[in-house]
Order: structure tokens, then C-alpha cells, then sequence
């Protein structure tokens, strides 16, 4: 192997290697994926994972958000919001997904915040505080539409089905949507199928 000749060596030439290929592969049409890695252009650095935990005291890669928090203080910020009163319910347990399973758990993210800030999540907070829940939507608003991509993790969180259509608290949910998934195709002057049949 190129600088050395032991297994390790070897393993890291597969593995600088392996990252040119991809380099290559995404280098056409996908310089997006790769900025938003912020993979280096120097060849022989290695990816660097810290670089890309939040800040502070205890990060994870597992953060209050099972969907990803975030790198530096942006991190930072996401996961105390989702150690407080922003907790989402996210967990991974489909078997059509290359995701271990990973059950969300408040026993989990108590713990987890309990470490990382000294915090206990209140999951009814921003319900408490705002009264954004079915009864007070149905009670204070009107003519608000819901609407979920049922691939997202954080459709957990959505209204999904109509409050009060009387009042236009309607839901539409997309089946194959998911967060920002309308950002990440491009159809010209139309848009994906299930925005179109909504």
C-alpha cells in the first residue's frame, strides 16, 4: 500500500481510494451532496466525524433529534430545543429502510439530555404554551391546511386528518412525501405526483 505496508496502511489507501471513486460519481450533477458533506478536496485527508457533531459539552451523533441535529452551535441549538420542548418522536424501525431498527424512546432522550444539558424534555410543552392541540386548533383558528409527507420521520408530529373542514382544517397527506422532498427534484413547470393528485 502507497505510504506503507501494513494492514492499516492498506485498509486506508482502500478507503482514500474508495473516496476519489465517490468523489468521481457525485462530482457530476451532484456537487450538492458532496458540499453539504462537507467532504475536503485535498484527496489524503480523511473524513474528519467531529467536525461534524454539534458543540459543546457530551455531543453525539445521536442527538435529541434522531433525524440528524446538525454540526456546531446550529447542532447545538437543535439539540437543546429537542431536549426541552421541541421533542420529536422519531425512530427507525421499518423493514424496508437499510436503518438498524431504533424505537424512539423518552427513557432515551431523558437520559440523553439529562447528560448533555442537565435538561428533562417536556414533550407537551409547545402544546401547553401555544394551545396547539386538535381541540384549541378546532376552537381558535380556521382555514389552515395540514400537510404531511408520509415518508418523513417528522410526520409523526402532524395533524393527519382533517380537524374541522367546516372551518378549513383540512389534512392532506402525500403518501411518497417527505421533508423538503418538493426541493430535491427537478420537473420543470410540474410538480412531483403527489403533489399533483393533492
Amino acid at each position: 500500500a502507497k505510504g506503507g505496508s501494513g494492514p492499516v496502511d492498506a485498509i486506508r489507501q482502500l478507503l482514500l481510494t474508495q473516496t476519489r471513486v465517490l468523489r468521481a460519481r457525485f462530482a457530476s450533477g451532484r456537487s450538492l451532496f458532496i458540499t453539504s458533506l462537507h467532504v475536503k478536496e485535498e484527496p489524503d485527508q480523511c473524513f474528519e466525524l467531529a467536525a461534524h457533531l454539534p458543540a459543546g459539552p457530551n455531543a453525539t451523533a445521536r442527538c435529541g433529534d434522531w433525524s440528524g441535529c446538525g454540526d456546531g452551535q446550529n447542532g447545538l441549538m437543535w439539540d437543546f430545543q429537542t431536549c426541552t420542548m421541541e421533542v420529536e418522536h422519531i425512530g427507525f424501525g421499518s423493514p424496508h429502510q437499510m436503518f438498524p431498527a431504533r424505537p424512539w424512546t423518552l427513557q432515551w432522550l431523558d437520559e440523553h439530555c439529562g447528560r448533555r444539558f442537565g435538561a428533562r424534555p417536556d414533550p407537551f410543552g409547545l402544546t401547553s404554551l401555544w394551545g396547539f392541540d386538535e381541540t384549541n386548533l378546532r376552537a381558535q383558528t380556521s382555514r389552515i391546511v395540514f400537510t404531511n409527507g408520509l415518508n418523513d420521520g417528522w410526520s409523526v408530529g402532524g395533524i393527519l386528518h382533517d380537524l374541522a373542514p367546516e372551518k378549513g382544517l383540512v389534512a392532506i397527506n402525500l403518501p411518497n412525501g417527505a421533508h423538503h422532498s418538493d426541493l430535491s427534484h427537478q420537473y420543470g413547470a410540474e410538480d412531483t405526483p403527489d403533489v399533483r393528485s393533492a
